[in-house]
């Protein structure tokens, strides 16, 4: 194959950390490790398979035959004739809204006109909201809740609630047979050894109790899902606080519950108005690329990025929940 082009597929995107390189797959939501030498090596495209072994004195022959024809085996890549007809893919993100997600975290004390709180949400065009509990709320609650929903334009609606023993299977399936834009449930200190399987919704079984605001902010590789949404925002802007919103239980609007900052109340603001705002909008354009540490890590375009819990107080340290050191 020496006089073949060698290319990886437009999909599949080498990136470099400070001692190692990844591969992202954005099409099939999987990544390589790969040595810096290799990273460098798949840079050089437009040059045959001869030249880029020329460009390094030949020393690395057998190293660079066994890696393209093993990336060919994994289906990374593959050669060519020609590398000039393969057009590179656009990385820039946009998205048809002002936000996409919203939380709203509800106690016992909460007080909300939620028909408001959800047409400011709307306005927005809104895709996601998610609402955190701090009680068990009675189904008739949360039912009358989700009913304000079912003819709106949000997509999709998660919930994350403490243990109770009215939350039996038959009761759960009819909650989500009546509310289809239902998607996931998150219940946390759950006390019982039954646990259920509900169709089209994703359910999660916690025995510890979650802190939803201490709780928050943890880099884990399980949750690491490299995707062509995530990369290119990751490139742009912050994956955690870009287009985000959050209601905390007194009504306060925040870019998140955890960063402790309101910038007005519902009982007195619009949420549209303050979203629209360069102040609450300041984080979104913080991304891996500027932050300490991060913009050295391979890992970077497929990681949430945590601004509340920080190593330093510095808005550019590392999240302080992280333990990789690339």
């Amino acid at each position: 194959m020496n006089n073949h082009y060698f290319n990886l597929y437009s999909n599949c995107i080498p990136i470099a950390g400070r001692n190692r390189a990844i591969i992202y797959d954005l099409q099939f939501h999987r990544y390589k490790i790969i040595p810096k030498l290799l990273y460098s090596i798949l840079l050089k495209q437009g040059v045959i398979v001869s030249e880029i072994k020329k460009c390094y004195q030949y020393k690395y022959d057998k190293g660079i035959d066994s890696y393209f024809n093993k990336l060919v085996d994994e289906e990374f890549g593959f050669y060519t004739d020609g590398s000039d007809v393969f057009p590179k893919i656009d990385f820039g993100w946009e998205y048809p809204a002002l936000i996409t997600n919203a939380v709203i975290d509800i106690d016992i004390a909460s007080k909300f006109d939620y028909q408001f709180i959800f047409n400011e949400l709307q306005a927005c065009n809104c895709d996601t909201i998610q609402l955190r509990f701090y009680f068990a709320p009675a189904l008739n609650q949360l039912n009358k809740i989700l009913q304000l929903l079912d003819d709106s334009k949000i997509k999709g609606i998660e919930i994350c609630v403490p243990f109770s023993r009215d939350f039996s299977e038959s009761k759960i399936l009819a909650l989500t047979e009546e509310h289809k834009r239902l998607r996931k449930i998150l219940f946390h200190n759950w006390q019982s050894n039954e646990t259920f399987i509900i169709k089209d919704v994703v359910l999660y079984f916690v025995t510890k109790k979650i802190d939803y605001i201490k709780d928050c902010g943890y880099i884990s590789y399980t949750n690491f899902y490299p995707s062509m949404k995530l990369f290119t925002e990751a490139l742009h802007y912050n994956t955690c606080l870009n287009k985000k919103v959050s209601i905390n239980t007194k009504g306060d609007i925040m870019n998140c519950p955890s960063l402790n900052k309101s910038f007005g109340n519902i009982k007195s603001c619009s949420i549209v108005d303050i979203i629209k705002t360069q102040e609450f909008q300041r984080l979104w354009s913080l991304s891996k690329d500027k932050i300490t540490t991060c913009k050295q890590c391979e890992y970077r375009y497929m990681c949430s990025d945590c601004r509340a819990f920080r190593e330093s107080k510095s808005l550019y340290s590392k999240p302080s929940k992280c333990q990789y050191n690339p």
